[in-house]
């Protein structure tokens, strides 16, 4: 079957979207198979965790997958079974991520609805952003979901979620929550509706309103690091929620343009006389993408606040001296550091940071990789040759895992020092994840602060996240090459070395773990209404009780 030629380019709706697809072969969807069998058969560090926890076997699943493969009826279906395969796992870092024309697609409805509990612990779905050219009033911001497409809504975003994967619980919920209206090509099919109808609550009584999915293709984020790139800076030490990463990517163009303007200040030096707003996207920095900060006037006092939104940047020293320029400037009472829905990025990004904190010297998470026949041969190569060893010695000791080294070194996550000396509270909730998990638990097993929580715990990514390309570059046997380049674009990524915490929780994995949050705030109306001046009270009268 040939390709469409409808134009991607442009804002399409859905039902126009249908009508393209990659034109797979039979032989492309067999390589596709056997390919994601070595790699979840070999290379995958989980699948022993994901196979006692979850009780899934996607190895065994892809084997009959292939058996079965003449009775499967199109390429849709193909694709179906394959992420489901991966999302079986509940791995953000594991993917089947599809080839072009879905690849760089954003489904996505005109609105965005978010959550927040009332006092006796009821939950409600208000619509925080509607693009203009969608308001149809009485539905504009304000208004309160109550069904979708017939269903109570907190039925429909949990029906969402089993459609993707997550650690926990409350990452799963999130991740349903967080692509109900915004929803990346990459890794997931099409809406199965071509349009959902809303019931919503409103001054003056109950509407109903109808909204067509539409297609587009946001453009990327200028710092991202190339992940199938061996060459990039970053890209084997990456650790990031890709399908998040591309969802909030989409959400910014769709509902903040004007913040696109602030790209172009990228890599400008800003100019530190000026006062320092209450407004974080007023103050210029040098990663606006990446990087908000300026006061929080709270009912305990005037704080300073540092929000990180993604790690994913390959200039490691450039970030880190921005982060450094910007700890100068805020009031040194106490620091509100804000890492909600940060979706990870360069590990070493976010380990390199938490010396900017503390006098404490920082021992880097380590990371463990599996051992098989696999790992033995990809550990020849330079880069995985401190692994190299103790993959070889589990031939005779039967261990599962190598022995754990840092990805960070200890010489560069000590090398600066302590650059703000006054008490910090970080702020955290399920959509945090892999660098962030990173970052988050080194927080906290550096006993650097407390960790005030939307949700109980992080997103729960454990691990260092490689590419199927990256494993194709990097496999050293030319010889005998495991990963042959896949057909259409399509891509794999897996979790390949998983990470283990220190300190006074030395050993314990972070995946599906995740970092628990010492005190909990469950997001409320307040904080929806007013950019939640509720929960950044709270971090107030935390840091209070630091000083």
């Amino acid at each position: 079957m040939q390709a469409s030629t409808v134009n991607l380019n442009a804002v399409i709706p859905l039902e126009a979207f249908r009508t393209v697809n990659a034109g797979l072969s039979r032989p492309e969807m067999e390589l596709a198979i056997s390919q994601a069998q070595t790699l979840f058969d070999e290379l995958y560090v989980h699948l022993l965790l994901k196979q006692s926890m979850h009780a899934v076997d996607p190895v065994q699943r892809l084997k009959t997958m292939m058996l079965r493969l003449g009775s499967i009826g199109n390429e849709n279906e193909f694709h179906r079974q394959m992420i489901a395969t991966f999302v079986s796992v509940q791995d953000l870092h594991t993917n089947y991520l599809l080839p072009e024309p879905y690849r760089s697609a954003v489904a996505f409805l005109p609105f965005m609805v978010e959550e927040y509990y009332d006092a006796a612990g009821f939950p409600h779905y208000p619509v925080t952003r509607v693009m203009p050219q969608a308001i149809q009033r009485p539905f504009e911001p304000g208004v309160e979901i109550t069904h979708w497409n017939g269903m109570p809504v907190v039925n429909a975003i949990t029906l969402n979620a089993a459609d993707h994967a997550g650690s926990n619980a409350a990452a799963r919920h999130l991740q349903g929550l967080l692509t109900m209206t915004t929803r990346p090509l990459l890794q997931s099919l099409s809406p199965r509706e071509d349009w959902v109808t809303l019931t919503f609550n409103h001054r003056s009584g109950v509407g109903e309103i109808r909204f067509p999915w539409m297609v587009f293709r946001p453009r990327p984020t200028p710092a991202a690091v190339p992940a199938d790139d061996a060459d990039a800076a970053g890209s084997s030490t990456l650790g990031v929620d890709v399908g998040l990463e591309k969802a909030h990517r989409a959400r910014q163009l769709l509902f903040v343009p004007e913040s696109a303007n602030r790209e172009t200040l990228a890599g400008a030096a800003p100019v530190d006389g000026r006062q320092i707003s209450d407004v974080p996207t007023q103050n210029p920095t040098t990663f606006p993408n990446e990087i908000e900060f300026g006061i929080k006037r709270t009912s305990s006092g005037i704080f300073g606040f540092l929000r990180l939104r993604s790690f994913d940047i390959q200039d490691v020293q450039a970030y880190v001296t921005e982060i450094m320029r910007i700890l100068g400037r805020l009031p040194g009472n106490g620091l509100i550091l804000d890492v909600r829905s940060n979706p990870g990025g360069n590990i070493l990004a976010g380990e390199h940071l938490l010396q900017l904190f503390t006098d404490k010297a920082i021992e880097p998470e380590p990371v463990q990789i599996r051992n098989t026949v696999g790992t033995g041969v990809l550990s020849r190569a330079e880069l995985l040759s401190q692994w190299n060893r103790s993959i070889m010695l589990s031939v005779e000791t039967g261990d599962m895992y190598s022995q754990p080294f840092p990805v960070s070194s200890r010489e560069t996550t000590n090398a600066i020092g302590r650059k703000y000396f006054g008490p910090v509270a970080l702020i955290i909730d399920a959509a945090c994840y892999s660098t962030t998990d990173f970052f988050s638990a080194g927080f906290q097993d550096h006993q650097i602060g407390p960790v005030l929580g939307y949700d109980q715990t992080t997103g729960a990514g454990g691990a260092n996240v490689w590419t199927h390309e990256l494993f194709r570059q990097l496999w050293p046997d030319r010889k005998h090459q495991a990963f042959l380049p896949l057909p259409k674009g399509m891509s794999m990524r897996a979790a390949f070395r998983r990470s283990i915490r220190v300190g006074a929780n030395a050993g314990i994995p972070v995946e599906d773990l995740g970092v628990s949050a010492n005190f909990h705030h469950r997001r409320t109306q307040r904080d929806i209404l007013e950019n939640d001046a509720d929960l950044y009270d709270e971090a107030g009268r935390i840091l209070t009780t630091l000083a």
